[in-house]
């Protein structure tokens, strides 16, 4: 949601990069200083915002999508039973 917001995004370095769909976004290890930390979110101070929802959708990241996918795993898995 914050990507598709435009916001950027400090994540910890164990989050896939898969979910990086935005150019606003920062890895930085959990064992790091926490000056490290507060210096990448500072950094993004005064970064304009952009609209990442298509980028999201053609990432595969759209609600219908994965509405769609959870129906058809439920689903067969209850077919199974």
């Amino acid at each position: 949601e914050a990507q598709a917001a435009g916001l950027p995004i400090v994540f910890s370095d164990v989050i896939t990069h898969e979910v990086s769909v935005s150019p606003y976004i920062e890895y930085v290890s959990l064992n790091k200083p926490v000056a490290l930390w507060a210096d990448k979110v500072l950094s993004f101070k005064g970064t304009r915002r952009k609209d990442y929802c298509d980028e999201l959708r053609a990432g595969g990241f759209d609600q219908t999508v994965m509405v769609k996918h959870f129906q058809k795993y439920y689903l067969n898995i209850y077919s199974n039973l």
